[in-house]
């Protein structure tokens, strides 16, 4: 009955706290949960996945891309981000190695060829939209309106209803990518282009209020969750008891006006030794706001328990600058 966090990372303009202290996951990028994804990483030797747990018609999202080089090195035919369902290719948006421009491809075939040139060792935004269907659409716009690149027509690939899964190169590609967000259209809020997203990360740097849950070692809880990658079961917090509360503080965030937040997420990565469930709050003013589900479910191995607030639930209002968290915190439920 006992579980336990391994180490913290987190994503601002969208917020998001994570904490993954004590056990054993992949540092990110990993799939975080359902709609309104978003993921924060540079990619590692591997590719990236991301899959949504619902099925959208429609998804929208963003990301920074860089493709790394020596000066003089010429760009080769790279692709950025596929779009399927489940394992069925659907689109593509990839840099031609002739031209060095941004192309969009449709079950393999070039739709759409832009007009900027993409040069090695810059940042860029991309922006994209995809609308699967005989009367589809796919659309990419990089830094806002640099370049626009729209397909109207059939997006669908054979027997093809919807689009969940978004995957990227390894980086062997050259391609290094970070602050995607990817949201659906579903509910009033992050449901079309949420514009130029970037994502401010931070780890805990002090233990909270509540600090239930015992040590692996040494005195300070946020310490063994503070790594990133984590490190296995080398350094964790854990509980047994139902009732149990732990909570870390973060930084502040630092932006400045024109910023928005978006949403704060806290983004634990977490295990069960046998039974028990979790339940996440943030805590403002002096208040513990959980979420609305009496708990959620963690498996045997490490997996990722994402806690993402669109609002302040301490005003039920937007996230504001000034807006203050004092940490970020679990319950443990038996």
């Amino acid at each position: 009955m006992s579980r336990r966090i391994t180490e913290t990372f987190d994503p601002a303009d969208f917020l998001i706290f994570s904490t993954q202290g004590s056990s054993q996951i992949a540092s990110p990028p990993v799939p975080l949960l359902d709609f309104e994804t978003v993921m924060n990483t540079s990619n590692g030797g591997t590719a990236s996945l991301i899959v949504l747990s619902d099925f959208p018609g429609e998804v929208y999202g963003g990301f920074f891309f860089r493709h790394q080089g020596a000066a003089g090195n010429v760009y080769t035919t790279t692709t950025l981000i596929t779009f399927k369902m489940d394992a069925n290719l659907l689109g593509t948006i990839r840099v031609n190695t002739a031209n060095t421009k941004l192309e969009l491809l449709v079950n393999g075939v070039v739709q759409a060829v832009g007009t900027h040139n993409i040069q090695l060792n810059i940042n860029y935004h991309v922006q994209f939209r995809y609308l699967i269907g005989l009367a589809g659409e796919f659309e990419a716009r990089l830094d806002e309106d640099l370049d626009i690149l729209t397909f109207s027509g059939d997006t669908r690939g054979a027997g093809t209803t919807y689009v969940n899964r978004f995957e990227f190169p390894s980086a062997s590609s050259g391609n290094y990518i970070e602050s995607l967000y990817i949201n659906d259209t579903d509910g009033a809020e992050n449901n079309g282009y949420d514009g130029v997203v970037r994502m401010k990360s931070f780890v805990p740097t002090a233990d909270g209020f509540w600090a239930d849950w015992l040590l692996s070692t040494g005195a300070q809880g946020f310490a063994l969750i503070d790594e990133t990658p984590n490190d296995g079961d080398s350094t964790y917090v854990y509980s047994n008891v139902n009732g149990d509360k732990s909570s870390f503080v973060c930084p502040g965030h630092g932006l400045l006006a024109p910023s928005e937040i978006m949403a704060v997420s806290a983004r634990w990565v977490v295990r069960k030794v046998s039974n028990g469930r979790l339940r996440p709050f943030f805590r403002i003013n002096g208040v513990d706001y959980p979420i609305a589900a009496a708990s959620v479910p963690i498996g045997v191995g490490y997996g990722v328990v994402l806690d993402r607030r669109t609002a302040n639930p301490d005003t039920s209002l937007p996230w504001e600058l000034g807006d203050t968290i004092d940490s970020f915190g679990l319950e443990s439920v038996l």
